[in-house]
């Protein structure tokens, strides 16, 4: 088998399998076929091309419709871009801006406790102040993986508790059965 039929039925499996728009697969899947079955491939080609100009005007109405889907989230992308870059003005922001320095200490002050244990309120307040930092435009990627590890270490730490509790819980009810002997 030539060369050129082999890479045309790879594209027919191709189609077939990916199953594009309903208008689109019917069309080049002919066009394919088209191709293979014909001697000369171009021409194939070109006299397919001229003969489902009618199947293509009708799927220009499905591209307008996905060419306006894919401007409305380039759009939503863009505006949201935009937001982001928004100057935060208020007087929430103001007050936070404020209280930048004094969160800064905090965390500088959490970092240096690092030999102690922890505890799950310090996780909680590493998590919020990266968040702050987040918001303010004054965040790194070090201090967010922080905020992000001390919520996970927060979670960590309640899920020991409440297994904790729960094996308590256990070991009391194994009690219990064992004063029924």
């Amino acid at each position: 088998m030539p060369k050129g039929k082999e890479s045309h039925r790879g594209a027919r499996v191709f189609l077939k399998r990916s199953k594009p728009y309903t208008g689109y697969h019917d069309y080049f899947s002919k066009a394919v076929d088209d191709c293979i079955n014909s001697s000369s491939s171009t021409d194939a080609a070109a006299a397919t091309h001229s003969e489902h100009s009618m199947m293509s005007l009708n799927t220009n109405n499905s591209d307008e419709k996905i060419d306006r889907i894919v401007d409305l989230k380039s759009m939503g992308l863009q505006a949201a871009e935009e937001l982001s870059k928004r100057p935060k003005n208020g007087e929430i922001y103001a007050s936070v801006k404020a209280d930048f320095e004094s969160i800064n200490a905090r965390l500088k002050n959490l970092s240096l406790s690092l030999g102690e244990p922890s505890s799950i309120d310090e996780g909680i307040e590493i998590h919020d102040a990266a968040l702050l930092l987040k918001l303010l435009d004054k965040s790194n990627r070090e201090i967010d993986m922080a905020g992000e590890m001390a919520q996970k270490g927060a979670l960590l730490m309640v899920h020991a508790q409440i297994m904790l509790k729960k094996g308590q819980e256990l070991l009391d009810q194994s009690k219990l059965k064992l004063r029924c002997l």
